[in-house]
């Protein structure tokens, strides 16, 4: 009887102790994880901007907020459309 007690307890012990590990394991939250970044910044708050922006720098801006029209230093311009 105190054999089958002591076996009881190192398979309950072991078992609590891989339960634990496992859980543990799965976790997903990780505070040095990196943030994706914004692949493309279309909006004037992925600028820091704030209130009606209607052109800053080589960017301009709709009522919205969204970029419409970009103009790069070799002087090409790219247009942007909400299709």
């Amino acid at each position: 009887m105190k054999t089958q007690m002591k076996n009881y307890s190192w398979i309950l012990m072991l078992s609590f102790i891989i339960l634990t590990v496992n859980v543990h394991a799965q976790s997903t939250w990780n505070p040095v994880a990196p943030m994706n970044p914004v692949p493309l910044k279309y909006t004037t708050a992925h600028y820091g901007l704030k209130g009606p922006v209607k052109k800053v720098d080589n960017m301009e801006f709709d009522a919205q907020g969204l970029i419409i029209k970009e103009s790069g230093d070799d002087g090409q311009t790219f247009t942007y459309s909400k299709t």
